[in-house]
C-alpha cells in the first residue's frame, strides 16, 4: 500500500485485518445513508501497447473490443479447463485499458499474462501505487445521497468520469467507484469523509454481493466456471466474441449443461 495513503488511513482511524480495512475507530455505523471505503485490497493493473486490445480480446470471457473511450464491463479469465482465474471490472481509457482486481491475485495474475505477450506489442504494469482506490456505498436513502454537496454520481452505469474527485464510475445503483493519484486521492478522501461514514471493507463486500457481483480470491481461484458465480447473468461473458483460453467448456455450459454448485445453504462448506 502507498505509505501516505496509509498514513492518512491510519490518522482515520483505520484497523486492518490481513490487509484489509476491517473497521475505523469511533466511525458510525453504516445505515440508511452513504459510506465510504478505502478499496487498497483491490490492485490495479494497467495494460498499453498497439496490441492491447487484440491481445485482452483474445484472453478474457467479455468483449473488450466493445469497449468505448471511458466505458467499463465485467469480466474475467478462464484456465483451459473453463474456470475462473481471476475476475475484475477493465475499463478503456483513450490510452490503455485498467483491470481493477483482488490484490491477492494480481501479482500471479499479471505474471501469468506476461508469459502470453510474446511478440505482440503490450505492455502490463502494476499502478497499484500510483492510484488510490476508494468507493462509495449508498444506502437505502438514495434520493438523499445522491444531492449530498461533496459528490456528485454519475449519471451513466459502468461509464467512466472524470472531475474534482477524480476518476469515478458508477457501478450500480448504490455503489460509485473513485481513482485517484495520490494527492488528489487524500484531498478526496477528506472531503467526502466529512459527509460519508466511513466503513470497513466488508461494507463493500456487502454491496458487491447485492449487485450480484463475486470476487474471485486465492481459495477459489480455478473452482467455478463463470455461470457458477453470476457472471453470464451481469453480462460478463460474451458468446458471440473469438476464442479465449476456457471458452469452448463455457460456451458448452451455457448451450447444453446447467451449471452445477447453485443452491448453497447459509453454513455449507463453500470450497
Amino acid at each position: 500500500m502507498n505509505e501516505r495513503w496509509l498514513q492518512l488511513l491510519q490518522s482515520e482511524g483505520a484497523s486492518f485485518t490481513n490487509g484489509r480495512v476491517a473497521h475505523f475507530v469511533d466511525a458510525p455505523v453504516l445505515g440508511g445513508g452513504a459510506a465510504l471505503c478505502d478499496l487498497s485490497h483491490y490492485g490495479v493493473i494497467k495494460v498499453s501497447g498497439e496490441d492491447a486490445a487484440k491481445f485482452l480480446q483474445a484472453q478474457f470471457t467479455n468483449d473488450v473490443a466493445a469497449l468505448n473511450v471511458g466505458q467499463a464491463q465485467w469480466n474475467g479469465w478462464c484456465s483451459p479447463k473453463g474456470r475462473l482465474l481471476v475476475t475484475f471490472l477493465i475499463w478503456r481509457t483513450e490510452s490503455h485499458y485498467v483491470l481493477l482486481l483482488q490484490k491477492s491475485l494480481q501479482a500471479a495474475i499479471q505474471k501469468r499474462l506476461g508469459m502470453f505477450v510474446l511478440r505482440s506489442k503490450v505492455v502490463i504494469e502494476d499502478a497499484s501505487d500510483t492510484w488510490q482506490r476508494m468507493g462509495v456505498v449508498i444506502g437505502v436513502d438514495a434520493a438523499a445521497t445522491t444531492t449530498n454537496s461533496t459528490y456528485r454520481l454519475p449519471s451513466v452505469l459502468m461509464q467512466s468520469e472524470t472531475g474534482s474527485l477524480g476518476f469515478t464510475i458508477r457501478l450500480s445503483a448504490q455503489r460509485m467507484l473513485i481513482l485517484a493519484e495520490t494527492d488528489m486521492a487524500m484531498a478526496t478522501w477528506q472531503t467526502l469523509a466529512k459527509t460519508l461514514s466511513r466503513a470497513g471493507s466488508n461494507d463493500w463486500d456487502l454491496a458487491s454481493i447485492r449487485d450480484g457481483i463475486i470476487d474471485i480470491s486465492p481459495e477459489t481461484q480455478d473452482a467455478y466456471v463463470p455461470q457458477m458465480v453470476n457472471y453470464e447473468l451481469i453480462g460478463a461473458v460474451n458468446f458471440k466474441k473469438g476464442c479465449y483460453p476456457g471458452q469452448e467448456i463455457v460456451a458448452r455450459t451455457h448451450h447444453i449443461a446447467p451449471a452445477t454448485g447453485a443452491g448453497a445453504a447459509a453454513g455449507s462448506v463453500a470450497w
